[in-house]
């Protein structure tokens, strides 16, 4: 079942103050950042999995989610944790198939998002240990970078630690978004887990924005979800993400997501979005954020040879997975090779309008960078670098895409490792 309405519920997913300032699309001018180390860990104790079922075959689109509570190692509780598995190659390699994994873990007014490829047998969790791409923050975290590791030790449980670089956040921009509308659909699944809502609206001064959101959790008076999104604005773009609280009453709310970064004059900025609803078709959104400062980016290029696309249906979207390997150099002409994993969701149609997210992963020679995007379907997505593990822990950056022939993409990365990149 699908129904189409105004976007308040479904864009009750970003916050800001009660002033309005004017639209900006001009870069402020670029302060030094500030930034400082964090480490820290916590206690987590883990509920029983659930799994929400596509109607693949094959089991592509399968999630899994897993909820916890966090606590400081003294018993208070400070937080939640959120683990989402989704099923992108159901052979990876022989009885095993590969998921993207997003954890997100949330205390009061901050949240920090992670992100990694886990391999496990169907249905299996898998072994006692997750390392991820920290790919953003809000809050406290707005602008991290670095990694997050969730790992089973006997005699204490579950332990979540993070290894973070914090930037200062000097710049902030207002968005003014109108023409917000949306399609839902319904799962009967329990609690709705599953249901889906895509979202667009138009930029004044000239952009788009785009959102999906998945029900992954059930309240007695809300529902998480977890919500990809891109604004589109005349110098570039910005990604978003975040795990959100949606009334059941259908009363907006504003709310806060992450920027992972960005291409064009946002490319690889940090920090959060805060959207506030003004009307059933309006909302403010103000971005605070640090943009990369100094240093020269590194741009492989790379081919990718895909093995094949997976393509089934899952609750009011259909879900794309692409497996395959890499090959080429980097700037000083040393071989890369490894593998990657795509896995690409098309939500239903706003208007004439599809929205659809891409996540996946590179794996290289010395480790792995993450990539997302918010895009259109029919129209190129760009893709943006939201971290790594290993060599490429903390790097941000762009990836773009030429067709060489059927099944053959050159693929042309800008990358900073650290984040560390150009003066504004």
């Amino acid at each position: 079942m699908k129904f189409v309405r105004t976007a308040v519920a479904a864009l009750s997913l970003i916050a800001g103050t009660a002033s309005y300032a004017p639209i900006a699309h001009a870069l402020p001018h670029v302060a030094t950042p500030a930034s400082n180390r964090v480490n820290e860990a916590y206690s987590v104790r883990l509920a029983d999995s659930v799994i929400i079922p596509s109607e693949s075959r094959l089991h592509v689109g399968d999630v899994t989610v897993t909820l916890g509570a966090v606590s400081d190692y003294s018993g208070g509780k400070i937080g939640t944790f959120t683990l989402t598995e989704t099923v992108v190659d159901p052979k990876y390699a022989g009885d095993n198939e590969a998921r993207i994994a997003r954890a997100t873990f949330v205390s009061g007014g901050n949240a920090l998002f992670g992100e990694t490829l886990v391999i496990a047998k169907h249905r299996d969790r898998p072994q006692a240990s997750w390392y991820m791409a920290v790919v953003g923050g809000i809050g406290d975290y707005r602008s991290a970078t670095g990694n997050m590791t969730l790992m089973f030790v006997k005699g204490l449980g579950w332990r979540l630690a993070f290894d973070l670089t914090l930037e200062s956040t000097p710049l902030r921009q207002n968005v003014q978004v109108v023409g917000l509308a949306s399609t839902d659909t319904a799962s009967d699944r329990p609690g709705g887990l599953g249901a889906t809502t895509a979202t667009t609206g138009s930029v004044q001064g000239g952009g788009d924005f785009l959102s999906s959101a998945v029900t992954v959790a059930r309240g007695d008076t809300t529902n998480s979800r977890t919500t990809d999104a891109s604004i589109t604005l005349p110098n570039g773009t910005v990604l978003l993400r975040g795990l959100l609280l949606e009334r059941r009453d259908g009363k907006a709310v504003a709310s806060s997501y992450a920027i992972l970064g960005g291409t064009g004059e946002y490319l690889g900025v940090r920090g959060d979005a805060r959207i506030v609803p003004q009307s059933l078709t309006r909302s403010k959104i103000v971005l605070t954020y640090t943009r990369l400062r100094d240093g020269k980016p590194e741009s492989p290029t790379i081919t990718a040879t895909t093995k094949g696309p997976i393509e089934d249906r899952v609750i009011g979207a259909i879900v794309s997975a692409e497996v395959g390997t890499l090959n080429g150099k980097d700037d000083r002409r040393r071989t890369l090779k490894g593998k990657y994993d795509l896995i690409q969701t098309a939500f239903l149609p706003v208007g004439d309008v599809s929205v659809v997210t891409v996540a996946g992963r590179y794996e290289l020679s010395g480790g792995s960078l993450i990539v997302g995007g918010v895009g259109i379907v029919g129209e190129e997505t760009q893709m943006v670098i939201l971290g790594g593990t290993s060599e490429y822990a903390g790097s941000r950056g762009t990836a773009t895409f030429t067709q060489i022939r059927r099944g053959v993409v050159r693929l042309n990365l800008t990358l900073w490792r650290g984040g560390v990149g150009p003066v504004g």
